[in-house]
């Protein structure tokens, strides 16, 4: 994700936020419904990126000779960017409970606890839906990973 994809998920997030404020509880802290909105926000705009490049991804990308120009390993720089794809493609098949915790605790760094508080279940459910999605992972990208059975 690049500075400008960032800048419009914060963009977004804040507009959903200032749209929807008459939705939110006062009796709860605002930090977590806000934080909600984001992640949601960020799975959304991600979804949207893998369709708008499943839909105009050509052979003769100017993604592809902007790192050649960039004077690195093209070989290299296409593998990894296909890892990534493969990724991105095997997470948006987890279902949402699984891809929602599997975030929060690889991209976000929250533990446990904080998963389980952001999302208002347990922890024993937090550790049960990250395992889930990790065994899926594993099996989806399977073919592209270097282990054995």
């Amino acid at each position: 994700m690049d500075h400008d994809d960032t800048n419009d998920i914060v963009q977004d997030t804040f507009v959903k936020v200032y749209t929807h404020l008459h939705r939110f509880d006062e009796q709860y802290p605002f930090y977590p419904w806000l934080h909600r909105i984001a992640i949601n926000t960020t799975l959304n705009h991600q979804k949207k990126r893998s369709r708008r490049k499943e839909r105009f991804a050509t052979e003769g990308d100017v993604e592809f000779s902007k790192v050649e120009s960039a004077g690195e390993n093209p070989m290299k720089e296409t593998l990894h960017r296909e890892l990534e794809d493969r990724v991105a493609e095997a997470m948006e098949r987890l279902p949402f409970d699984q891809r929602t915790v599997f975030v929060l605790r690889t991209s976000e760094g929250l533990s446990y606890q904080e998963i389980g508080e952001q999302l208002n279940v347990s922890v024993g459910t937090v550790m049960s839906r990250l395992s889930r999605a990790r065994e899926k992972l594993r099996d989806l990208l399977k073919p592209y990973l270097d282990v054995e059975d």
